[in-house]
């Protein structure tokens, strides 16, 4: 089911997680979806939510995770509306993409020492 997210984000805002509650359940849905791809899909996930683009290197390198992200299947319309509705803010951008990294680190740790 497709859902239409509209956020604004005006010129001076910062990005207070707390202001998103529906972010942590999107990020979780994705982290859960891709727990079998590579650690460094963050990379891959960014770009596309960011600039709607993924390096073709990438796309060589991890096909699977690739068709995923370009697929529409996974959950990232959330992450997608706040990073185009705060385009032309950079430091809410850069604050919500420390809080997206900082959300699938903490996943990639939780994954390494359950494989223990």
């Amino acid at each position: 089911m497709l859902s239409y997210h509209n956020f604004s984000i005006k010129d001076t805002d910062h990005f207070i997680r707390s202001e998103y509650p529906q972010l942590e359940a999107s990020i979780q849905k994705v982290v859960e979806q891709l727990a079998a791809e590579p650690a460094d899909k963050i990379e891959m996930v960014l770009s596309f939510v960011k600039d709607h683009c993924i390096n073709s290197k990438q796309v060589k390198d991890y096909p699977v995770l690739a068709g995923l992200i370009s697929s529409g299947s996974l959950h990232l319309q959330v992450m997608e509306a706040l990073f185009e509705a705060g385009k032309k803010n950079s430091v809410f951008r850069t604050g919500l993409e420390q809080y997206i990294r900082s959300c699938f680190s903490i996943s990639n740790h939780h994954e390494r020492f359950s494989q223990i």
